[in-house]
């Protein structure tokens, strides 16, 4: 659902999906002016790579979120057409030469983020049973393995837990019973769901095993056949113990750990964890923030999980990791990840040393400076873990985690948080003191957080920077590309940290007098990140404006998967915001990179374009313009690239 390295190949388009390159077998010369064409053929040719990694790192089956669109199909069958199913088939048969099984995501009738929904909501059960059964037929004749799905239309909100109970019994029928394969569907953490549907008598008729209550919807599996395994999902950086500061609206994730070690111990489905490295939306790699302790917490997740499992004498299925993207130093965690199902190395009892067991090998190719460079990263991940998650300052516990964990401030803001922020909603992230708020009364205590991660961090740039200046003359060239690329991700903690402290030291109400210097300190900090960000997409493993362009595809994100970094969007909306050069910077909806609708129910991109350009028209013709272009704003991006600064 991400636009990642391999978004468009694995689910057999070209970019972009609606040129057709086999027209009178001219290829790329039938790629538009100004517009970014690859060919799948030649996406393609990057498979191998991408099996042999797995097969390196123990990894023995792959999850394809297929995308689909109804409006799609009206171009040549871009769904359900001969042409995409040929291209899975074949490279579902590269796979298996690997001995790697593929999987395919295909939700019941979730539309969220492009997802190839199998029916209508609608449509009468008997025709959505017909469906279910052709998109399985479908995926099971492009040689896919198993298939995965999703309950509810969206993260966020469900049919009745009737219907959705019934919809998991078709679907699991015709895998498991006529198909002979796995059927799995995703349990997510999203909160304020509850099955409430009653019997005759007034009954709730689907309460938790474990306290009588209505069940959460999200653990609506518990009463599907045994059939339908289920894959308990966390989110972000965080552990199951850890403090999520609402996120998601949960305290933390530990009610997941609870729900997957039930379900294991009842022995009658299969229950794979679900965690990721990488959420990708603000958090992380887009902003872009190095977070090895991503690794750390899953390997984390996984030894607490097999402890449990040795008490209890059960057995989770296994593991599947939800990734998005390998830039900015992802790969790390991916890795470690990949190689902690095997062995969580759960002899050991202290879970930073057992960290440490893991990552070793993968650094062997930095000889003699192999052990600095490890323990530089576990004391970085350790840091991380102290002021990003818990908030401590100088070992002090935070006196307000809701407000003042330093991921909140390391990650980014956009519309989709400061809108249900506004509004009093949950949204995805931790929530923080914001730049406009120096009146809240933890401004000061969220200025200390500010100065602490600029401490934190850079020391350690320091350190990494010392490891590299001793090492350049003895690591062979790949090597030397690897520390210098850590090295630098390291510096962009440090100005990450330091330009936040800066922008709210303009915005507070004792430093009147120095906001101008501060807002230009910003600036500054600025140019020194874009020398570094420049630096690193010239260096990308993939054709830049794949993932770091501003372009449609698949997905319903205008863009790549790092063109907010390759662009420090988060940081330059910031600084607009800070200095306040146009009334539209005081928006909840100031620079709104998605477009709501077809994010969430997967159409009206069309609708919201053409709503947005009528309500800058009358910006324009009318003395109420910058309501107008604040209402044009929430609903869609403009067509072209933003430009920074430009268009602060």
């Amino acid at each position: 659902m991400h636009p990642l390295e391999f978004t468009e190949v694995l689910n057999g388009y070209d970019i972009p999906m609606f040129i057709d390159f086999d027209k009178n077998n001219a290829g790329l010369e039938n790629c538009p002016k100004n517009t970014y064409c690859e060919t799948w053929e030649s996406m393609y040719e990057n498979l191998p790579g991408v099996f042999e990694w797995l097969l390196a790192n123990k990894q023995n089956r792959v999850e394809v979120l297929l995308l689909g669109n109804q409006k799609w199909d009206a171009w040549d069958d871009l769904t359900t057409g001969k042409k995409r199913q040929d291209r899975l088939r074949k490279i579902n048969d590269l796979a298996h030469e690997y001995g790697i099984l593929m999987g395919a995501d295909i939700p019941i009738a979730l539309m969220q983020q492009h997802g190839w929904a199998m029916i209508n909501v609608r449509d009468d059960f008997e025709k959505q049973s017909q469906d279910i059964i052709n998109r399985v037929t479908w995926a099971f004749d492009a040689h896919y393995d198993f298939i995965s799905t999703e309950s509810g239309l969206s993260e966020f909100t469900k049919p009745s837990c009737d219907l959705m109970l019934n919809l998991f019994e078709v679907y699991t029928s015709e895998v498991v019973n006529k198909w002979g394969r796995e059927a799995i569907t995703k349990v997510h953490c999203s909160t304020d769901q509850f099955c409430t549907d009653t019997d005759e008598s007034g009954n709730y008729k689907y309460t938790d095993p474990r306290t009588n209550e209505p069940i959460n919807f999200n653990f609506l599996p518990t009463y599907a056949s045994n059939g339908l395994g289920v894959l308990p999902h966390t989110v972000q950086v965080y552990s199951f113990d850890d403090p999520t500061a609402g996120a998601y609206g949960n305290e933390n994730f530990s009610y997941m750990s609870d729900y997957m070690m039930y379900e294991a111990s009842l022995k009658k489905r299969d229950v794979i964890y679900y965690g990721e490295t990488a959420y990708w939306v603000n958090v992380d790699i887009d902003v872009p923030l190095f977070l090895p302790l991503s690794g750390q917490r899953r390997l984390y997740d996984l030894r607490k999980t097999a402890k449990t499992e040795k008490e209890g004498g059960y057995q989770i299925t296994g593991q599947m990791n939800f990734e998005s993207g390998w830039e900015f130093g992802y790969y790390i965690s991916n890795v470690v990840c990949a190689r902690a199902a095997w062995n969580p190395i759960i002899n050991e009892q202290d879970d930073w040393i057992a960290f440490e067991k893991i990552l070793s090998p993968i650094l062997t190719m930095f000889g003699e400076y192999k052990k600095q460079i490890l323990n530089a990263i576990v004391d970085l991940s350790k840091d991380e873990a102290e002021i990003l998650i818990y908030g401590r300052i100088n070992g002090k516990d935070s006196i307000d985690l809701t407000k003042l964990s330093g991921h909140a401030y390391m990650s980014g803001s956009d519309t989709w948080v400061d809108l249900p922020r506004m509004l009093g909603l949950h949204f995805t992230q931790p929530d923080k003191v914001h730049l406009d708020e120096p009146n809240d009364p933890l401004w000061d205590a969220a200025r200390d957080v500010l100065t602490e991660l600029e401490t934190v961090f850079t020391r350690h740039s320091k350190k990494f920077q010392n490891i590299l200046s001793n090492a350049k003359n003895s690591l062979d060239e790949n090597a030397l590309s690897y520390l210098e690329e850590i090295t630098d991700l390291v510096e962009l903690l440090r100005l990450r940290a330091k330009y936040n402290g800066v922008l709210y030291k303009s915005q507070d109400p004792d430093n009147i007098s120095l906001r101008s210097k501060y807002l230009l300190d910003g600036r500054r900090i600025l140019e020194e990140a874009t020398t570094i960000i420049e630096r690193r997409v010239s260096n990308f493993r993939v054709p830049s404006d794949r993932i770091a362009g501003w372009r449609a595809g698949p997905t319903t994100y205008p863009m790549g998967y790092v063109w907010s970094a390759k662009t420090l969007y988060f940081w330059w909306r910031d600084q607009g915001i800070a200095e306040q050069k146009s009334e539209l910077a005081s928006s909840a909806c100031y620079l709104n990179r998605m477009q709501s609708l077809e994010l969430v129910f997967g159409k009206g991109k069309v609708i919201e374009e053409a709503l947005r350009l009528a309500l800058k028209k009358k910006g324009h013709d009318s003395d109420n313009a910058t309501v107008a272009a604040m209402l044009a704003d929430c609903l869609a991006p403009p067509l072209k690239e933003f430009q920074f600064p430009r268009d602060l």
